[in-house]
């Protein structure tokens, strides 16, 4: 489904995704196409439910923003980390940081 979809479908609220097709260029990430799973009138339920889904299936592109979002270029950030790899060393790891994703402001 493509972002316009989901924002005609749900108009105003926090949806939590699949990335179906997503490429990543100059720092962004771009999303063609995505698989709403849940969507939510509040941020914070989205979260819980996004969080929970990262945590059960780390290896899937899930995001949550919300439909009054224009489009769905995010930048991407990469950070580091050192990771203790058990014969004495540390390993320094790169992620993706994704955690400015939504158009308005998550409150906690």
């Amino acid at each position: 489904m493509r972002w316009e979809e989901v924002q005609e479908r749900f108009p105003e609220e926090w949806v939590v995704f699949e990335a179906v097709e997503a490429y990543s260029q100059d720092g962004f990430r771009f999303i063609d196409s995505v698989s709403v799973i849940d969507r939510y009138e509040d941020s914070l339920d989205a979260m819980k439910r996004y969080k929970q889904l990262h945590k059960d299936q780390p290896g899937k592109e899930i995001y949550f923003l919300h439909t009054s979002r224009p489009d769905l270029k995010i930048e991407e950030k990469w950070i580091g980390f050192k990771r203790w790899n058990g014969s004495g060393f540390y390993k320094v790891v790169r992620c993706r940081d994704f955690r400015r994703l939504g158009s308005k402001r998550v409150q906690s």
